[in-house]
């Protein structure tokens, strides 16, 4: 199956290109202002995350802002570099040990845990795809669809877990087929885009593993170290 996969890449160029043309040619020249607007609205979205995730890190760690950002730069780099999160995967575990000191055994469980099913990649690029995809047709959202648009793009995003990426962003289907939307149109979308958009996708991908990492191991530490101090005899 993966030697199948691998030969059909060779021609999704080819397929890209004819479904990019029926497109454009219902749509016209516009859905290529659409597609930068989307690429735009992608990298805005993801500074602010990775500006929050830095805060909770801060917070957690009890170290500065830019610290805690310096600390980390290593997984960023890396990320942006290979723009694979499974090969920036030994580069996280380092950092987290040695600039945070948090317990091994705990990051070895919870870092590819977090890479494989907690894709926050697919849940940002499914939630501004579909709203952006919503507004792009002229479907009005009402409060009562909200629940539905992100109940199903955490469904969506854990169903193309440890999916290729072009078989995860597939899975947008789950959420743009009961809204009427055309799911094409949005996988043409994200695949033009994705060779720009993938290197944020892959840091934001890394770098709120770290954050929930330092969360969730951190504070437990703490628990742990003030349960020893107060059951230590004084």
């Amino acid at each position: 199956f993966e030697k199948a996969i691998s030969l059909a890449m060779y021609f999704l160029p080819l397929g890209l290109l004819f479904m990019l043309a029926g497109q454009v040619a219902r749509t016209g020249l516009d859905i290529f202002l659409a597609l930068a607007r989307f690429i735009m609205l992608i990298h805005v979205a993801a500074f602010i995350l990775l500006f929050f995730a830095t805060l909770l890190i801060s917070f957690v760690s009890k170290k500065s802002f830019l610290h805690s950002l310096r600390e980390l730069k290593e997984p960023i780099i890396i990320a942006l570099g290979t723009r694979n999160s499974f090969a920036t995967m030994p580069f996280v575990l380092e950092n987290l040990r040695q600039n945070f000191h948090l317990p091994q055994n705990a990051i070895n469980l919870v870092v590819p845990l977090s890479i494989v099913l907690c894709r926050y990649s697919m849940v940002l690029i499914f939630t501004i795809g579909t709203i952006f995809m919503a507004q792009l047709y002229a479907v009005s959202l009402g409060i009562s669809q909200l629940p539905f648009i992100f109940l199903s793009v955490f469904l969506a995003a854990l169903a193309g877990a440890g999916s290729p990426s072009v078989i995860a962003l597939s899975m947008i289907a789950i959420i743009l087929t009961p809204m009427g939307l055309p799911v094409g149109a949005a996988i043409i979308l994200f695949l033009a885009s994705f060779a720009v958009i993938e290197p944020v996708l892959t840091v934001v991908n890394i770098y709120l593993t770290c954050a929930v990492t330092i969360a969730i191991t951190g504070k437990s530490e703490q628990v742990t170290s003030e349960v020893r101090f107060a059951s230590s005899p004084r």
